[in-house]
């Protein structure tokens, strides 16, 4: 459906210019930061998934 897709894109969009926020007072992520993140949130959608009825 165009609305969750377009939903979704901004998701996207607020994340990544939360992230540059983030970066330009903190400093730049490490490598292992990000994907640590990218486990994290792998995890928890696996999870949501796996205790759906």
């Amino acid at each position: 459906m165009l609305t969750q897709a377009a939903r979704r894109a901004l998701l996207i969009k607020d994340g990544l210019r939360a992230v540059a926020a983030w970066e330009k007072q903190h400093g730049a992520f490490t490598e292992a930061e990000p994907e640590a993140s990218r486990r994290r949130v792998a995890d928890e959608v696996d999870r949501m998934f796996s205790t759906r009825t």
